[in-house]
């Protein structure tokens, strides 16, 4: 998907029932995220990258996925 869309489909997820979101989409931020989510949903959001040749996954959970 392209980023445009990721939050539509957060908030068709949520809609469905989901109760935790995980994106790997580039260019979108946990904040667009976690708004289109709505309080109770926890959002992650995880980049694979490459850092001085090792292949990592940084992994960022929103502080607020516990509101409502």
């Amino acid at each position: 998907m392209k980023p445009p869309a990721a939050a539509a489909a957060t908030r068709e997820a949520v809609a469905c029932g989901a109760t935790t979101i995980l994106s790997i989409a580039a260019g979108v931020s946990i904040a667009t995220l976690s708004a289109a989510a709505g309080p109770g949903v926890a959002v992650i959001r995880a980049m694979p990258a490459e850092i001085d040749g090792y292949r990592v996954i940084p992994i960022v959970v929103d502080d607020h996925s516990d509101d409502g």
